[in-house]
């Protein structure tokens, strides 16, 4: 036999959203005719994927919902129908929104025997209408007193098309280190340095499709961070 499973949303060069989405999977005779009645087991992994694209290989992209959550979930049995096909529905609306790397598994049995067919198809999947990314004129993790850093930003559609958003919010943000007077496991009393987070500005921004420039310049540790898509 033969085996070949597609996904019911079409390639992209970026991800695909997750709504809906299902395969289906085709089994052919060796003599390329429709394999009717063959069992096909179905199993897929959601991985978190990070966000890297070879054709913005200088940015840095955000993944808006931090993900960190691994799933792998068994789909059971399907028969194939007169024509071949049998497809699986995944319902990854049930999962916490992320983006993700799936990657689905079809195995595909002869009626006598046990032997089997094994396949499998992947994409990049996530709700996010839009991902933003940054590319920076040096190192941001530590930046001179009085010294600026300028960062160029950009928004891609799924499709990795960059478009304009206008619906964003930066924040500017101070890291200080403040002791504070904690009790141990062993009931004494010792002071801890803990960070606190302080915010000092916000202020609305727009991404034209060209990317803007934003310069900020960094004491005491502070950073700026972008509000998410939802």
């Amino acid at each position: 036999m033969t085996i070949k499973a597609e996904l019911s949303a079409p390639p992209v060069a970026g991800w695909i959203p997750p709504a809906a989405l299902s395969a289906t999977v085709t089994l052919r005779t060796l003599f390329g005719t429709a394999a009717a009645g063959r069992r096909v087991k179905g199993t897929f992994k959601l991985t978190p994927s990070g966000a890297e694209f070879s054709r913005y290989a200088n940015y840095l992209f955000v993944d808006p919902y931090n993900t960190q959550k691994s799933y792998d979930e068994e789909l059971g049995d399907v028969t194939t129908d007169a024509d071949g096909h049998a497809k699986f529905d995944f319902k990854l609306e049930r999962f916490e929104k992320g983006l993700f790397r799936l990657r689905f598994i079809a195995e595909g049995f002869e009626p006598e025997g046990g032997r089997s067919v094994v396949t499998d198809a992947d994409a990049i999947v996530s709700p996010a209408p839009y991902l933003v990314a940054y590319k920076a004129d040096g190192d941001l993790g530590y930046i001179d007193k009085d010294s600026t850093r300028s960062v160029h930003l950009i928004a891609v559609g799924p499709k990795l098309d960059k478009i304009a958003i206008d619906a964003l919010t930066t924040e500017l943000l101070e890291f200080r280190y403040v002791s504070v007077l904690t009790k141990q496991e062993n009931g004494t009393l010792a002071y801890q340095s803990v960070r606190k987070e302080i915010s000092r500005a916000k202020k609305a921004l727009a991404i034209p499709a060209a990317g803007p420039r934003d310069e900020s310049a960094n004491r005491a540790s502070r950073i700026v961070r972008l509000g998410d898509p939802q």
